[in-house]
């Protein structure tokens, strides 16, 4: 189904709105700035692995990528390590006018590897969040944030060379297991996880559908901007209807690509597929 995907993919706009790629010649749109909702500026940069399984079913077959969590002080953001480095080289691009087919090779290596579809930023003071989940169609929603019920637990892990302790919490119909250091005294880790007398080095569900684990810190010299993509083909909807658009497209993939205003061909009586479903938040 993947292959199916990417093959329709070469049918529509790279965008919504945008400057259609046309098969059988014509140009492409020319490269443009990425839009953005920048909210503050990041002191300290976490990198984690993160592993999880497109289909709950599958034991053995797990995607793999990188998140980042940036730390400001007002602010927290988290986001795909590739999606950020395509939209890093996207704005590169543009202002040395390289030509819009440089961004295409590039840009689609990195996009390959993004796996984390969950950018977010976090308002620490007023504990609310803005949530983009991308997809066929990227939506967003604003939550206010209640604080994780978590359970300090009995046992101890080292993580990255760096003893954690051990805490339980139950969130979106999951329950999960997460370690913290308080040697690190930031009561973050990535997606919506916080709340903990330290920085969270793991977290995982019990099930191990989702994984983050620690595999790097640093203070930055040079401090960088903690942001959401901004442009209008992004939906703003309430967390139900993000949820609900989420699962609808894995539900019929097809039918959300039409939504769009994608053209696309599709052979005579070729049914499509639905894509497996296996959210980090069930509810």
């Amino acid at each position: 189904m993947k292959k199916a995907l990417l093959t329709l993919l070469a049918t529509v706009p790279l965008m919504a709105g945008a400057q259609k790629i046309e098969i059988g010649g014509g140009e492409l749109p020319p490269i443009e700035p990425i839009e953005k909702s920048v909210y503050d500026s990041a002191k300290v940069k976490v990198y984690y692995d993160y592993a999880y399984r497109k289909d709950s079913t599958d034991m053995e077959k797990w995607e793999k990528g990188q998140v980042i969590l940036l730390v400001g002080d007002s602010y927290t953001g988290c986001a795909d390590y590739y999606q950020m480095e395509e939209e890093a080289l996207n704005d590169t691009l543009y202002y040395e006018k390289r030509p819009p087919m440089e961004l295409l090779t590039k840009g689609m290596e990195l996009l390959r590897n993004v796996k984390y579809k969950y950018p977010l930023v976090i308002d620490n003071e007023k504990n609310v969040a803005r949530v983009q989940m991308k997809g066929i169609t990227t939506v967003e929603y604003k939550q206010q944030l209640e604080p994780l019920a978590w359970t300090l637990a009995e046992g101890d892990s080292v993580i990255a060379g760096v003893k954690c302790k051990k805490a339980t919490c139950s969130m979106g119909g999951r329950e999960w297991v997460a370690w913290y250091s308080e040697e690190y005294n930031m009561p973050y880790g990535p997606y919506l996880f916080r709340g903990l007398p330290g920085l969270i080095f793991a977290v995982s569900d019990t099930r191990n559908n989702h994984v983050f684990t620690l595999n790097g810190l640093e203070t930055l010299t040079k401090p960088e901007v903690i942001y959401l993509v901004a442009n209008k083909n992004i939906l703003k909807v309430s967390r139900k209807d993000a949820f609900k658009a989420q699962r609808n497209e894995a539900d019929d993939p097809l039918g959300a690509f039409k939504m769009t205003g994608a053209t696309i061909a599709v052979p005579e009586g070729k049914k499509t597929q639905k894509l497996p479903y296996n959210p980090i938040e069930l509810e």
